[in-house]
């Protein structure tokens, strides 16, 4: 299992209950997911149901569970995927190792994600940083799924779109951003967020970033 800097076990029984869960689960069950609170004790999640099995195709559209949740993985599940080379989308991992293995969703806080500092991982500012290895990492998200999106739910299609163009944009990359943000908005992304992030593509770079980081303005 992986643990980032801003993050922290939910309390002293989690690891042993994540253990638990995946040492009595069937063998094709790769990986067993809690749910995820912040530090105020919100929920950063949706789940359906208080336990749930989940397949490849069950997951692709984000209907019965989405959100942040905490995983424990088989080493052997681990192995059908290389971990990709980039920081901030796990999804390429996660996502991946479903096409091979199932999921079980427990709705049992996991973990705590402490997103009010400056530093946290997937803040503004560190979102700024990496939106050019974000871009290209969501290149490849989209790449692997998009046909499981436009033939089961186009809207998801259109949110990772949405996302891909965000990341284009504060990377400075307008014009691969608008062709993006067409696609998005063509495909059911959401058109407010869609069209405040088209009038960022005329502003100067730093203002774009300035608008980004005022309350993550675009954030999810």
């Amino acid at each position: 299992m992986f643990l980032d800097s801003d993050e922290e076990l939910y309390d002293d029984d989690t690891l042993a209950e994540l253990v638990k869960e995946i040492s009595r689960a069937p063998s094709q069950i790769g990986s067993v997911a809690f749910s995820v609170v912040d530090g105020f004790g919100n929920k950063k999640c949706f789940v359906s149901k208080s336990r749930l099995v989940l397949s490849y195709s069950d997951i692709v559209c984000e209907k019965e569970i989405h959100g942040e949740f905490i995983n424990i993985y088989r080493l052997e599940a681990l192995q059908v995927r290389p971990w990709p080379p980039y920081p901030g989308l796990e999804s390429l991992k996660h996502w991946g190792i479903l096409k091979y293995y199932d999921i079980l969703v427990v709705d049992r806080p996991g973990r705590i994600y402490h997103m009010d500092g400056n530093d946290n991982l997937t803040g503004a500012i560190g979102t700024i940083a990496r939106s050019k290895l974000l871009a290209e990492a969501m290149s490849l998200f989209i790449s692997e799924h998009r046909s499981e999106w436009l033939k089961r739910c186009p809207c998801r299609y259109g949110h990772y779109l949405f996302y891909y163009a965000m990341y284009q944009t504060l990377s400075g990359e307008n014009i691969d951003s608008f062709k993006s943000l067409i696609m998005a908005f063509s495909n059911g992304a959401s058109k407010k967020k869609c069209l405040l992030l088209f009038f960022s593509l005329f502003l100067p770079a730093k203002f774009k970033k300035l608008l980004f980081t005022y309350k993550h303005i675009f954030g999810k």
